[in-house]
């Protein structure tokens, strides 16, 4: 717990630096400038993509591949990358959150959720799943589901709780 440097929740704490950093922290309520979460699609060129990780730490990674794709703006991979934090300041540091991510956060917030996801929402995750989907978690029940369009909330990887975070992968 705890508020992140760029204003969100830490939601997850490795207790050790991991090659990806310590703490996940997922973007506050109101992040895309409007009271609710985006449902936006994953990219513009839907179809196969290799690479992608389910992993812990591996969501910024994934994102990367999704936004080498397709950089224009409105979707939920180049949405992520653009957030910059309360400050402006971590812009390409938030990205979209890998499975296992998707679902620690999830499962973190299900009860309280107080950083105001939308309920019942199917939240992208930047796993690829098959055809033109990535893996998809419904918001409050945690069921793993595929589409090519989901609720965006990004997340970022800190090594530290108040400093600003490691921009590597």
């Amino acid at each position: 717990g705890g508020t992140g440097p760029g204003g969100g929740i830490i939601f997850y704490d490795a207790h050790s630096i991991q090659s990806w950093g310590r703490y996940l922290e997922v973007a506050p309520s109101g992040w895309y400038g409007t009271a609710n979460d985006p449902y936006l699609p994953w990219n513009a060129n839907n179809g196969p993509l290799s690479g992608t990780s389910q992993d812990l730490g591996s969501g910024s990674a994934n994102t990367d591949l999704m936004t080498a794709r397709d950089t224009s703006l409105g979707y939920g991979s180049t949405a992520a990358r653009a957030y910059g934090g309360n400050d402006g300041q971590s812009v390409g540091l938030w990205f979209l959150p890998s499975g296992d991510e998707l679902a620690t956060m999830l499962s973190y917030f299900r009860v309280t959720n107080s950083v105001g996801l939308n309920v019942g929402g199917d939240y992208l995750s930047s796993l690829f799943y098959a055809g033109n989907y990535v893996s998809t978690i419904r918001q409050n029940t945690g069921g793993w589901y595929y589409s090519n369009w989901g609720y965006v909330r990004p997340i970022r990887a800190l090594d530290r709780k108040s400093t600003r975070l490691n921009s590597s992968h």
